[in-house]
């Protein structure tokens, strides 16, 4: 079950990147607030890509366990869309582990 989430939670990660590349999203924004699109070639690109993609696994996991600090949100139509899906795999997710808890504890 655990390899499952991790799984899950790589492949909306790499998703949220695709969708946060698309117009003006939340990856610009955030090469912009961090400072690292300022077109200096210098800057390493493994770790502009590494830096991304902790925020974006970072993201998955606060919003499918329900935290959701809000730190990192969606601004574009399409990123909104799919935040609801995450959403929604999120509340699945975490309906099926209570209910599994709850059964597991009641002894039926």
């Amino acid at each position: 079950m655990e390899i499952t989430i991790v799984l899950i939670a790589h492949i909306f990660s790499c998703l949220w990147i695709a969708v946060g590349t698309l117009e003006d999203g939340w990856v610009n924004n955030f090469l912009i607030e961090q400072h690292l699109s300022t077109g200096d070639f210098t800057i390493d690109k493994l770790f502009v890509a590494k830096e991304i993609y902790i925020n974006a696994f970072y993201w998955v996991l606060t919003t499918i366990t329900t935290v959701g600090y809000g730190d990192i949100n969606g601004n574009t139509t399409p990123e909104l869309i799919f935040c609801m899906g995450v959403e929604f795999v999120g509340l699945t997710l975490f309906s099926f582990l209570t209910g599994t808890i709850s059964v597991m504890f009641s002894g039926n």
